[in-house]
């Protein structure tokens, strides 16, 4: 949710002219990563948990068997854990980066000149 609908739409906030923007921005952003990878613990979950129900209701000991030795529900677990890393990169390589933005000072005509 945030990496496709939010973070796209806040992408210029960090570069802002005002530093008051940039000041508070900075002050929110812990907040907004923090929230961001509970939105993502909370999607992932619920996609383990669908992958998981909708391979339990019938399982019997041939089919434990094939769980442990890498069915097909195992592996849309594991394409499921592959997801949500590659998420959890995506989000951590987002705020490192308006982090970097915030702590470099802009440059300013004064300072250019």
């Amino acid at each position: 949710i945030f990496s496709l609908y939010i973070f796209p739409e806040i992408q210029r906030i960090p570069q802002d002219s005002a530093e008051i923007v940039r000041t508070t921005f900075a002050e929110v952003l812990p907040g907004l990563a923090e929230t961001s990878k509970r939105f993502l613990d909370v999607a992932h979950a619920m996609k383990m948990a669908k992958v998981v129900c909708k391979n339990a209701p019938g399982l019997q000991h041939e089919q434990t068997q094939n769980f442990e030795n890498g069915d097909s529900t195992s592996n849309a677990v594991s394409l499921v854990d592959v997801g949500y890393d590659r998420e959890l990169g995506a989000l951590r390589t987002q705020v490192t980066h308006w982090l970097v933005i915030l702590a470099t000072p802009p440059i300013t005509d004064s300072v250019a000149g």
